[in-house]
C-alpha cells in the first residue's frame, strides 16, 4: 500500500509539474502590447477565411522564404478544416538581405489584388512561392511568368508596380513585424478577435503546433 501511495503521489505531482510548465510557457507567449498591432481589416488586409473568423494568424511573410512556402500550405490547410473558426491574414516581412527583390514581390501582390481583388491577389501569391527553380534571374521576368499562370494581365501588373504605390503599405508591415519582435520569417501572431488577446511565435509551425495554439488563444 505505501508503494501504491507513494506512487500514486509521484504521479500526481508529475502532472502538476507538466501543468505548471505548460501554463508557463503559455503566459510567455501571450503577448500584452496588442497595441503594436494594426486593426486586422480587409482592405487593406486580404484575409483567407471567414473573415468573421473569432480567431486569425497574422502570417509576415518573406517570399525568399522557404519556410514561408511551406507553411502556407499548412495554414491554408488549418483554415479550411476550422468550419470558420480560423482565418489566415497576409503581412509583408520582407527581409533586409533579400530586398529589392524580395520588396519586389509584395509590391507585385498587392498589385494583383488591386487589379484582380483577393482571388488575383492569393493566385499571384501561390505562383510566385511555386516557380519553378529553372525560371529566369530577372525578378520582373519572373513576376511576369507567376502572372501569366495567375491569368493576371502582365502589363497593367508591371505598371502598377512601377509605380509604387505600395512602398509604404508594406514598410509599414515591416515596422509592425520588428516592432513584435521578429527577426526573421515566418513570424505569427494567433489573435482572440474576441478579447485581442495574442500569442506571437517566431517560424514554421507544424499542424499540430498551429492547431494547439490556435485553441489555446481561442479559450483565452
Amino acid at each position: 500500500m505505501t508503494n501504491g501511495a507513494t506512487t500514486l503521489q509521484l504521479n500526481t505531482l508529475s502532472k502538476l509539474i507538466i501543468l505548471a510548465l505548460i501554463t508557463l510557457v503559455f503566459s510567455h507567449l501571450c503577448y500584452a502590447n496588442s497595441t503594436a498591432l494594426r486593426p486586422i481589416s480587409a482592405p487593406p488586409d486580404y484575409i483567407y477565411g471567414a473573415t468573421n473568423a473569432p480567431v486569425s494568424i497574422i502570417m509576415y511573410s518573406d517570399f525568399s522564404c522557404p519556410y514561408c512556402k511551406k507553411l502556407r500550405l499548412t495554414l491554408k490547410k488549418l483554415v479550411n478544416n476550422s468550419s470558420g473558426q480560423i482565418n489566415w491574414v497576409y503581412r509583408h516581412f520582407p527581409l533586409e538581405g533579400n530586398i529589392p527583390e524580395s520588396m519586389r514581390q509584395a509590391q507585385s501582390i498587392e498589385c494583383a489584388g488591386k487589379i484582380s481583388g483577393s482571388d488575383g491577389f492569393w493566385a499571384l501569391t501561390h505562383n510566385l512561392f511555386n516557380l519553378p527553380v529553372q525560371t529566369p534571374n530577372n525578378i520582373d521576368q519572373r513576376i511576369a511568368l507567376a502572372a501569366r499562370k495567375s491569368q493576371l494581365n502582365v502589363n497593367e501588373l508591371m505598371k502598377c508596380l512601377n509605380n509604387n504605390m505600395f512602398q509604404q503599405r508594406i514598410n509599414a508591415d515591416q515596422k509592425e513585424a520588428q516592432s513584435l519582435g521578429f527577426t526573421g520569417t515566418p513570424g505569427l501572431v494567433f489573435i482572440n478577435n474576441k478579447n485581442n488577446q495574442t500569442i506571437v511565435k517566431q517560424g514554421a509551425l507544424n499542424l499540430k503546433n498551429l492547431t494547439l495554439f490556435s485553441q489555446t488563444i481561442a479559450n483565452k
